[in-house]
């Protein structure tokens, strides 16, 4: 097996309208570009192995989080890079598949050292209650992820923590709308309204 855990990550919260370009910048850094950098290090090196013949498998598991998976206040730079971190995941799937490469993103949701302001968080008083944000607990899942036992899922998206695991799909296609062969115009789009949107919520997304 090679295998590749992308999972470097800081902080640097502010609300949009206060956050500095460095600020922004700084979280894209580390987090989407230091995972792209270290992936395309292993896509450079596995495609290479695979074209000369040596077709062992190969492994990318990469850090993303809910704010990246549903948008988080304060955070335009953390969630901007951890959703780019999903799509990145997906593209390099696309295109690492036939080099025997699997890519998946793991949300954990466990204390680090970027939580520990949030007291919930903390470790319980009692050693012998079970943790429900202890690491450990993400950990076993980002291992089978890397085993033949999981060799078919490539691309996707898990939040894991405490004793649950989470499968998810965030975009995912609605409902459609479409005329024939003709430019839509605004007075169009009133009419198809209710036809596309239904009852639906149309609000924010909220969390789940």
């Amino acid at each position: 097996f090679h295998i590749l855990i992308n999972n470097a990550g800081i902080l640097r919260d502010a609300m949009s309208f206060s956050m500095t370009e460095a600020q922004f910048d700084q979280v894209i850094a580390v987090h989407l570009k230091g995972h792209f950098v270290c992936a395309r290090a292993a896509a450079v090196f596995w495609r290479e192995q695979a074209k000369s013949g040596n077709d062992a498998s190969r492994r990318m598991i990469h850090t993303t989080s809910e704010s990246g998976l549903f948008g988080g206040p304060a955070q335009a730079n953390y969630a901007s890079a951890k959703g780019g971190i999903l799509a990145l995941s997906i593209t390099l799937g696309r295109e690492l598949t036939k080099y025997g490469v699997t890519t998946n993103v793991v949300a954990p949701r466990a204390r680090t050292g970027l939580t520990d302001y949030i007291q919930s968080m903390a470790a319980p008083e009692d050693p012998l209650d079970f943790d429900v944000y202890d690491p450990a607990n993400v950990s076993p899942f980002v291992v089978w992820l890397c085993t033949d036992q999981a060799k078919d899922i490539n691309g996707q998206a898990f939040i894991v923590g405490g004793s649950g695991i989470w499968w998810m799909r965030n975009w995912s296609h609605q409902n459609s709308v479409k005329l024939e062969a003709e430019k839509w115009t605004l007075n169009d789009i009133d009419r198809h309204r209710d036809l596309l949107f239904g009852d639906a919520e149309t609000g924010v997304p909220k969390f789940e």
